[in-house]
C-alpha cells in the first residue's frame, strides 16, 4: 500500500506527469484543484498536494544550474478542519460510566487531554513521569510534528497511577487489553 505523502506524488505525475515544468501553469493547477474536487477530496488533502507540487518548483529552482526558472502561482485552499463535538463534563462522566472497565481509562485520558485516538492508543510508559505529574510526546510524535506536555490534574494522575499498577511486564503501552 502507498503512504499518503506517495498518493499525492502519485496524482500529480499522473495529471503534470506529461508536461514541461514551463507548461506548468496557474491556470492547469487549478484544473487539477477541481478534478481533485471532482474525485471528492478534502481540501486539506488537496492542499497537502499542492504543497508537495510547490516543494517540486522550489527544489528545480534551487539546483545549479535551476531546472525551473519560473514558479507558477499554486493556490492553496480553504482548510476547516476544525476540532468539533466536545464533551461537557456531564455528557463525559455519563459516558464514562457506561464503559467497560477496560475503556474507562482511555476516555478518561482523551477528554483530560484532548489528544487525537492515535496519539492516546500509540502512547507509552516512558512518555509518562507520575513523580513530575506529566506525559510528553517529543517533536515528530504529534500530528503537526511538535513536541506536547500534558500536566495531569488528580482525576487522570490517579487513573495513570492505576493503570501503573496493573502493568503487563514488556507491554511498553499505557492503554492495552491484556498486555496488547
Amino acid at each position: 500500500t502507498l503512504s499518503k505523502a506517495e498518493w499525492s506524488v502519485k496524482f500529480l505525475k499522473e495529471f503534470f506527469g506529461g508536461m514541461k515544468a514551463s507548461e506548468v501553469s496557474t491556470d492547469k493547477v487549478k484544473t487539477y484543484i477541481e478534478k481533485r474536487m471532482g474525485d471528492e477530496m478534502s481540501n486539506a488533502s488537496i492542499n497537502r498536494e499542492l504543497a508537495a507540487l510547490k516543494r517540486m518548483f522550489h527544489l528545480g529552482a534551487q539546483c545549479t544550474p535551476p531546472r525551473v526558472n519560473l514558479i507558477p502561482y499554486i493556490p492553496m485552499l480553504k482548510e476547516s478542519n476544525v476540532r468539533k463535538g466536545f464533551f461537557e463534563n456531564g455528557e463525559y462522566l455519563a459516558l464514562r460510566d457506561a464503559l467497560p472497565e477496560d475503556l474507562k481509562p482511555i476516555i478518561t485520558f482523551a477528554y483530560h487531554s484532548g489528544w487525537r485516538k492515535a496519539e492516546i492508543l500509540g502512547l507509552t510508559w516512558d512518555k509518562v513521569d507520575l513523580k513530575e505529574g506529566a506525559v510528553r510526546l517529543d517533536p515528530g510524535e504529534t500530528k503537526n510534528e511538535e513536541g506536547r506536555t500534558l500536566y495531569m490534574n488528580d482525576e487522570l494522575l490517579d487513573e495513570m497511577r492505576k493503570l501503573q499498577g496493573n502493568r503487563h511486564l514488556g507491554c511498553p503501552y499505557v492503554f492495552h487489553r491484556d498486555g496488547k
